[in-house]
């Protein structure tokens, strides 16, 4: 696998996880207004699954999905695949030949 084809499993992947934090940002909002009393349970309820519903439809999670599934198939780019994600979501840096 070329650096450039690496490059851009992590460029996917980030992608994802800042899509994610996104949503986790707005679901910690909600969550706070139904602590605070401004919005009833249902609605939180609702808004919150208005939320997974965008994210499931979202690009960035259709890129990652079709990465993952690849990563499946494929035990030789699984390794790069876990590497990207090890080294964006955790920062840990490990040299996907050796997993």
């Amino acid at each position: 696998m070329t650096h450039e084809e690496f490059d851009n499993i992590k460029r996917v992947i980030k992608n994802y996880k800042s899509k994610k934090n996104d949503l986790l940002e707005k679901r910690n909002d909600i969550e706070s207004q139904l602590r605070d009393n401004k919005i009833t349970p249902w609605q939180g309820d609702l808004l919150i699954d208005d939320l997974y519903k965008e994210f499931e439809e979202t690009q960035e999670r259709n890129e990652f999905n079709q990465l993952a599934q690849k990563a499946t198939k494929d035990n030789k780019f699984e390794k790069y695949f876990r590497a990207a994600h090890l080294q964006v979501f955790f920062n840990i840096n490990l040299n996907p030949e050796s997993l």
